[in-house]
């Protein structure tokens, strides 16, 4: 069974040989009436491809999820940047609209009522939150993760130790694979965005963090989700 996943980034490189057979829908935050929430800055595609890359095609690699649809929402702009404002509208208009899984691999250090009004909102929708627990460590969980109604994830090292970088506190409810400077996690990139490290496959690139981790734990519940979709 397909789940409908929600990504609450930067949007996905709907030109992508691994993602763009996945995507239906979205809205772009950042340019209102915008055609579509194209990704111009990375993060977006990367997590999207962690999560749910398609499998088993010969090409590049294969996300955690095999059965995916996303609804990429762009929050955040070429520099990385967004408002509370427009994640908070981003996470209810995904809940209306029948994600059964909304990725957050965003932070923000304190907490927000209209935020947390639509944490709650998309919760009672029944909807799984996942959200990163951030890269500061040793700062305290960051918000939307820190919210009750949120699952909080850390970040582990190739060895599957604790990442220096992540976050760490009793809100934290999983630990993945985040990466390291060693060892960094591969993953879809747009080819129209530099890549860090200059990888000689265009469309892929490396990148580490808690948000990578969220979008592990993403994957492997629209794994679960998609076998068994009365849980």
């Amino acid at each position: 069974t397909t789940v409908r996943v929600a990504t609450v980034d930067s949007g996905i490189d709907f030109n992508h040989p691994e993602l763009k057979s996945l995507i239906n829908g979205g809205y772009n935050y950042i340019s209102r009436g915008a055609t579509k929430p194209q990704d111009d800055y990375g993060h977006g595609t990367h997590v999207a491809g962690l999560l749910g890359a398609i499998a088993n095609n010969n090409t590049g690699i294969a996300g955690v999820a095999p059965a995916v649809e996303f609804v990429p929402y762009k929050v955040l702009s070429s520099t990385g940047t967004g408002t509370i404002a427009d994640v908070s509208a981003a996470i209810q208009t995904a809940a209306d609209n029948g994600a059964r899984i909304i990725n957050m691999s965003l932070e923000t250090s304190s907490p927000n009522a209209v935020m947390e009004a639509a944490i709650k909102y998309a919760y009672n929708k029944v909807a799984l939150l996942v959200a990163a627990s951030g890269n500061g460590y040793p700062a305290p969980v960051a918000w939307p993760a820190a919210y009750d109604q949120v699952m909080a994830v850390a970040a582990t090292t190739y060895a599957n130790h604790h990442a220096s970088y992540s976050n760490a506190g009793t809100q934290v409810a999983i630990a993945a694979p985040g990466g390291d400077s060693a060892y960094a996690m591969l993953s879809t990139w747009p080819s129209s965005v530099r890549c860090r490290d200059l990888s000689p496959i265009s469309g892929y690139c490396t990148s580490e963090g808690t948000s990578m981790a969220a979008a592990v734990v993403s994957g492997a519940a629209a794994l679960a989700l998609s076998v068994r979709p009365d849980l």
